[in-house]
């Protein structure tokens, strides 16, 4: 599948039939983006993602080894879903 397609894909089910302008006013039905290291897999699709529906695990403070520095996916599934 071509990488266009993929993107309009990736944000048809993101935004959920919004405009991309009413998701980063005020999220409107867009849906949150969890996930590990979020930054990364969307440089690759070439897209970006309102900071306010991001929910990174890598930068979440509470689960960080330090301010800096993040565990990794493998360390926080074992540790948090066994």
């Amino acid at each position: 599948m071509p990488l266009r397609k993929v993107q309009e894909k990736i944000s048809q089910i993101l935004y959920n039939g919004e405009s991309i302008g009413k998701a980063r006013l005020d999220g409107g039905k867009a849906k949150l983006l969890v996930g590990h290291n979020l930054e990364h897999d969307l440089d690759c699709l070439l897209m970006s993602y309102p900071e306010k529906l991001l929910r990174d695990t890598a930068t979440y403070r509470p689960l960080m080894k330090t301010n800096l520095v993040s565990h990794s996916l493998k360390y926080l599934t074992k540790t948090y879903l066994g």
